[in-house]
C-alpha cells in the first residue's frame, strides 16, 4: 500500500518472455517509419533484428544508388 492507502499492483515480465516496449514518437515520426524501415530500426532489440533491419535497409540503398546514377 501507498502513504495515500491505494493499492499498488506492479507486474513484472515472467522469466521467459520478452518486455513489452511501448514508444510515443511525434506524428512526423510516426508516418516516416509507417513509409520506411526506421520504424523497425527503432524496436529492433537483438543484433539479429538489427541485422535484419540493416540488410533490408542496404538492399533499399543500392536499388536508389543504382536508379540515381
Amino acid at each position: 500500500m501507498s502513504d495515500d492507502g491505494s493499492e499498488e499492483t506492479t507486474i513484472s515480465p515472467q522469466p521467459n518472455e520478452e518486455p513489452a516496449v511501448t514508444t510515443t514518437l511525434p506524428w512526423y515520426s510516426e508516418t516516416l517509419a509507417f513509409f520506411t524501415l526506421y520504424g523497425e530500426l527503432s524496436v529492433a532489440l537483438t543484433p539479429k533484428e538489427f541485422g535484419l533491419v540493416r540488410a533490408r535497409l542496404q538492399q533499399e540503398w543500392t536499388f536508389d544508388g543504382g536508379f540515381v546514377s
